[in-house]
C-alpha cells in the first residue's frame, strides 16, 4: 500500500517470530529475508531506510517513510 507519506506492506506468514525475518532496503527494492523464502518488492521512490517492522497473529507489516 502506498501512502503519502509512506509504503506498507502486509506479509501473511505464521509459524516464524519477528527474529526470523531480515527485512532490509537494498537501492530501489525491499528485501524479506526467512528462513524458508525470500521475496523482493520494487519501490518506486526514494525512501529512508529507517523501516518499522512488526509480527503478530502470522502477519508480518513493514512500514518504509518516504524521503522527501
Amino acid at each position: 500500500m502506498e501512502r503519502p507519506d509512506s509504503f506498507s506492506f502486509v506479509l501473511m506468514a505464521s509459524g516464524y517470530c519477528l527474529r526470523d525475518f531480515k527485512v532490509r532496503v537494498a537501492r530501489d527494492e525491499l528485501k524479506i529475508d526467512a528462513p524458508d523464502f525470500e521475496l523482493t518488492r520494487p519501490l518506486r521512490c526514494k525512501v529512508d531506510p529507517d523501516i518499522k517492522t512488526d509480527y503478530r497473529n502470522g502477519v508480518l507489516s513493514v512500514r518504509i517513510p518516504k524521503r522527501f
